[in-house]
């Protein structure tokens, strides 16, 4: 098909072009362009000659429409262009023979980059192109790539040291536009109902960031996954299993109390109720877990809008079954070593031979400090024998 003398459609069997070896083409005027090729393969290439997927789309190297700049400006402004369609910010666009980096695309004729260090007015100019959509034959998908190693393959070439929270340089951004819809990501085994995220390179520094935009102009990097399992809040680099950097804040109705963690038990108020930590770790060759400790807190009461509570410390003796508080403080303030319910500032209870050994390796050992009275200490120190 011709239009006068020029070919711009052409079908057939091994039609040797301008463009190599063709089954189907869609030509330039001139016929020196193949904009839509099927070669001998059966592949189809759209703005590539030689595609080497069942579906190659491409972009070429030169740019559409013209472009200008002052000199030693950032702002590129175009005639006829398609910015948005054909660049990315993090691209590069060249311009009489300088090539500056694309920081931000306003519109399809206006962009910032780089500083240009010469004037220019209605030329043209030049991308790097390359692959931007290939569909292999078992299925696999690129993007950005013509090699896809799985289903969805989405590869980019971009600077995310300082402005990686902007959807311009996201490899994938999921969206929902519903005004009380939230954007999910779902993973899913049919099966096992398992879902995994893999992140890494198999390197000393691999790292899984989660991070959250506090408001339009700064990011906060929330949770850190690190290559040996170890997790951070409020850090990148965590040293421990469980990391947590931050600065405390006073939350919830103990005005006085600043945390930077807080554990809530969310059963229904009754005596009893409270959150704790458990300690632990193997106990047997065979490497079975168990509880070694503990810390928990237990609600004095079920009288609701009551805050009553006792703080207890407990550790496991050898051949325990189960744990009872070996330390107990009050919600009085007492504190019970040996028993659950201290009636003084400090009580202990014992059995057997047990009670309180105070050493000291000075001169002072026992001090009574009561009531001044004049120039007098009062205090009171009273020893009972019930046996």
């Amino acid at each position: 098909f011709r239009d006068s003398a020029s070919t711009l459609f052409r079908v057939g069997t091994d039609i040797t072009t301008n463009n190599g070896t063709q089954l189907f083409q869609i030509t330039s005027g001139d016929g020196s362009t193949g904009y839509v090729n099927i070669n001998s393969s059966g592949n189809l290439g759209i703005g590539t000659t030689a595609p080497t997927a069942n579906l190659q789309v491409a972009q070429g190297t030169a740019g559409v429409g013209t472009v200008s700049n002052l000199a030693g400006g950032t702002t590129v402004t175009g005639v006829g262009t398609q910015f948005l369609n054909t660049f990315k910010v993090g691209d590069t666009i060249t311009i009489n023979a300088e090539t500056v980096a694309i920081s931000a695309i306003a519109s399809d004729t206006s962009m910032t980059t780089a500083a240009i260090t010469g004037a220019n007015s209605g030329v043209a100019y030049t991308l790097v192109g390359g692959t931007r959509f290939s569909v292999l034959g078992n299925g696999n998908v690129g993007i950005g790539t013509t090699t896809p190693l799985a289903l969805a393959d989405f590869r980019k070439n971009t600077d995310t040291s300082t402005t990686w929270w902007t959807d311009a340089v996201s490899g994938l951004n999921v969206q929902n536009d519903h005004a009380t819809g939230d954007a999910i990501l779902k993973l899913k085994g049919i099966t096992t109902g398992i879902g995994r995220i893999v992140y890494g390179v198999a390197g000393a520094t691999d790292k899984l960031i989660f991070s959250s935009r506090e408001s339009a102009g700064t990011t906060a990097e929330s949770v850190t996954f690190d290559n040996n399992g170890n997790v951070g809040i409020g850090t990148t680099e965590p040293g421990a299993k469980l990391d947590v950097t931050g600065t405390s804040a006073v939350v919830g109705s103990a005005a006085s109390v600043r945390s930077l963690a807080i554990l809530y038990d969310d059963s229904a108020q009754a005596a009893g109720v409270g959150a704790g930590l458990s300690f632990g770790g193997k106990f047997t060759d065979a490497g079975a877990y168990t509880t070694f400790g503990a810390i928990y807190t237990l609600k004095d009461n079920g009288t609701t809008s009551q805050y009553g509570a006792s703080l207890n410390f407990l550790a496991r003796g050898s051949g325990d079954s189960v744990m009872n508080p070996d330390m107990v403080i009050a919600s009085t303030g007492n504190v019970g070593i040996g028993t659950t319910g201290p009636g003084e500032l400090l009580e202990v209870n014992g059995s057997g031979d047990k009670g309180i050994l105070i050493k000291s390796t000075g001169s002072g050992i026992f001090t009574i400090d009561g009531t001044r009275t004049g120039d007098n200490d009062v205090g009171q120190f009273n020893v009972k024998n019930s046996g």
